[in-house]
């Protein structure tokens, strides 16, 4: 997944530049002050061990495996992640990675706004993908049927990308692994 958000954050750095050249300075209660690119100034990444507790040790009957978490960034930019595999016997896995934007908020609204803003529904033998909500905010699901293999990525408050990955579990299940994260929590997590 940090390889896919490398390569999602080069590119949409680049589009924020371009879009944000036409946009006035914002100001709201939630979004914070913006500035030309439509980055928030004032939104600093959460410490990544405030985003590690939301990642408990078990989920259902499911042991952590790994838990990592971190923050990195470069001109002014910073990204805080945590990071959490989970395993059961027969070869059943979960991981969910949070990942914290903070004064990147355009480019997590992007990144996923291309499958949450757009009505997607799709559907073939094997498995679909379509737009979604989880507990009132938006995301996107796809289900392979065949590799039993699931995604669910959800954007909360406009700066954490959540995302799960799952492998011989079902899509419900892998929902009620990410009730379990507490979204509602991890909206207020500053």
């Amino acid at each position: 997944m940090r390889t896919l958000l490398i390569k999602s954050f080069t590119s949409f750095i680049a589009m924020i530049f371009v879009i944000g050249c036409g946009e006035n300075n914002q100001q709201s209660e939630n979004t914070g002050s913006v500035n030309k690119a439509g980055n928030r100034k004032d939104v600093k990444s959460a410490d990544s061990r405030k985003l590690e507790i939301l990642l408990t040790e078990k989920l259902n009957d499911f042991e952590r495996t790994i838990l990592k978490g971190g923050k990195s960034g470069a001109g002014g930019f910073t990204i805080s992640t945590a990071e959490a595999s989970y395993k059961r016997k027969g070869n059943q896995l979960v991981k969910i990675e949070i990942i914290d934007t903070g004064n990147l908020t355009s480019v997590s609204t992007m990144t996923l706004a291309g499958r949450t803003m757009a009505n997607i529904k799709k559907e073939n033998a094997s498995g679909y993908e379509k737009t979604t909500e989880v507990e009132g905010f938006k995301a996107f699901e796809k289900y392979d049927r065949v590799s039993k293999t699931g995604i669910l990525n959800v954007i909360v408050a406009d700066r954490y990308l959540v995302n799960t990955e799952s492998k011989n579990i079902s899509i419900g299940q892998l929902k009620e692994f990410l009730k379990a994260v507490n979204l509602s929590k991890l909206k207020e997590t500053k």
